[in-house]
């Protein structure tokens, strides 16, 4: 029986420096960083000069065809989707919501994960695969196939820096507030749930302390810690994640504390009431 893909699977809300993450960890020697996999479109690859992911989907369509997958039918993997915001607040998915309408869609969509993973290892030469698409229901069903080894690196980040975040993209206090609440009681839920190995993250950690908090990253999956890992440049092969970190050549670690100018008293009292138990929680103060 062959090996088992191994899997490092960032998990989180999204703006909480997982493509920073991605990067770094991508430094190392044994580990292929890749980016939020379940973006992965062989149409939108074959459109771009990237030479490494032309050759992934190439060799991908291949053993697509000789294990009779319908091509048109693979041309993206992100079968498990992002959640609105209005289907995270039904009740019943409150818990890990299933994105398949039958079995049959579930196994397709992890049997191409399982080929993609498999040619990524394929021509990167290396055996540890980062994928920071986050998604929980992804993660969820990933672990429950136990087709592959996953360590799990919780990220967080305080919520109302996401809540500022969120108002430069046209999001309400109320509408991020909800969603950063919701999706880390989702990622708590499902970490106690299916007893997951994980490591807990602050973005606070990981761009105050990164060289402590690298190394203790590389302790956690079995592997050496060098400080040519912090040194990091554009990086073309991932898909997805914050553009200004991945197309930026001289992109330097450091943090982002605006919101704490930005928010008014009032941004503050919304997120408190929301999600002020869960940023406790998280190690951040009640109203940030």
């Amino acid at each position: 029986m062959a090996k088992k893909v191994k899997l490092v699977y960032i998990l989180g809300c999204g703006r909480s420096g997982s493509t920073l993450l991605d990067m770094i960890l991508g430094n190392h020697k044994k580990i292929i960083s890749t980016g939020e996999c379940q973006f992965f479109d062989m149409d939108k690859i074959s459109s771009n000069n990237n030479q490494f992911w032309k050759k992934v989907a190439n060799i991908y369509k291949d053993k697509l065809v000789k294990n009779n997958r319908d091509i048109n039918d693979v041309k993206s993997i992100k079968n498990c989707r992002y959640i609105s915001l209005k289907e995270i607040l039904k009740i019943n998915n409150l818990g890990i919501p299933n994105n398949f309408k039958d079995n049959q869609c579930l196994n397709n969509f992890l049997f191409d994960n399982l080929l993609l993973f498999e040619t990524i290892q394929e021509v990167s030469k290396k055996n540890i695969l980062i994928d920071s698409s986050k998604t929980i229901s992804r993660l969820f069903h990933l672990y429950n196939s136990k087709m592959f080894d996953i360590k799990v690196i919780y990220l967080h980040r305080n919520g109302l820096a996401f809540v500022n975040s969120g108002y430069k993209k046209g999001l309400t206090n109320i509408q991020s507030s909800l969603h950063w609440t919701i999706r880390n009681y989702r990622s708590q839920k499902l970490l106690k749930q299916c007893n997951l190995e994980y490591l807990e993250i602050s973005y606070d950690n990981l761009v105050n302390e990164t060289e402590s908090t690298i190394s203790s990253i590389c302790n956690f999956l079995k592997l050496d810690f060098k400080k040519s890992m912090l040194n990091f440049s554009k990086n073309q092969n991932l898909i997805g994640g914050n553009p200004v970190m991945r197309d930026n050549n001289n992109f330097k670690i450091e943090g982002n504390i605006q919101w704490k100018k930005s928010l008014s008293l009032f941004d503050k009292l919304i997120f408190g009431f929301i999600g002020g138990k869960m940023n406790k929680k998280l190690g951040y103060n009640y109203f940030g």
